[in-house]
């Protein structure tokens, strides 16, 4: 009975400490999301008065200071859409579950990213099917918020190279050509709203929750999201179960 009842206090403890650590990082993360909501709507609050105060008697800057009120609420705006997402990602009873092939969710995303990142090319390799059991929508915003890290730190005219296959498991890895992660920031990346003091986080110009939601998302699904060194610049590795285990093929196909 004594053992019985200590081994009940540890674990009471154990809850309690893991509710407020649970309770501290929600803090933590409304604190830093306020933090970065501030800036764009403190930018429209000032362009909406310098609207309303001065278009009768400057015509000739409406034009600019319309275009940086869009931009700078459709920041607001994302950042708002990416804090949703990353509450939504931690619910795994959301997942609707299918069997599909990765690589062809890979292919689909891929063609996507190079439409909206045309100043760099992309490369796929990886023909083979790998066949999976997953959320495919979920899995493409994985993809899609890895794929744009990566273009986002690749010089113009860099390239991407993306790569699809499984061994014990399904796996898609994205090279970059950015200036890479910092062994000590490897997984630091994938904290909400993180600051990484390093070049390659001064060169984003912002932060963001896109890592944060993809390896929520993988974890959801029983995979996970890794940052490594890659070749040229830094690697993310997604992994998902594999329902066959068997080793892919791959054959390379260019996206511009």
């Amino acid at each position: 009975m004594l053992d019985a009842l200590e081994d009940a206090e540890r674990k009471e403890a154990a809850a309690a400490q893991s509710a407020r650590r649970a309770e501290e990082d929600m803090r933590r993360f409304l604190a830093d999301a306020a933090h970065e909501l501030r800036t764009p709507v403190a930018g429209i609050s000032a362009l909406a008065q310098s609207l309303q105060r001065d278009a009768e008697h400057r015509p000739d800057r409406v034009g600019r200071w319309s275009e940086l009120l869009v931009g700078e609420s459709a920041r607001a705006s994302r950042l708002v859409g990416d804090m949703l997402d990353s509450v939504r990602a931690e619910n795994t009873s959301e997942l609707e579950v299918t069997d599909a092939d990765l690589a062809d969710v890979v292919r689909r995303t891929v063609d996507r990213a190079a439409l909206l990142s045309p100043q760099v090319r992309f490369e796929v390799d990886g023909s083979q099917p790998v066949p999976v059991r997953v959320d495919v929508g979920r899995v493409e915003q994985i993809v899609s918020n890895v794929l744009d890290n990566a273009a986002r730190f690749t010089p113009p005219g860099g390239t991407v190279r993306v790569t699809t296959g499984a061994d014990s498991q399904a796996f898609v890895t994205v090279d970059d050509e950015g200036p890479g992660v910092a062994e000590a920031d490897r997984e630091r990346v994938f904290e909400r709203l993180v600051r990484l003091n390093s070049a390659r986080d001064r060169s984003s110009g912002g932060v963001g929750l896109g890592l944060s939601i993809a390896r929520t998302l993988a974890r959801a699904h029983g995979g996970e999201l890794v940052c490594a060194a890659g070749p040229t610049g830094a690697r993310f590795r997604l992994t998902l179960p594999s329902p066959t285990g068997r080793s892919a093929g791959s054959t390379p196909a260019n996206h511009r």
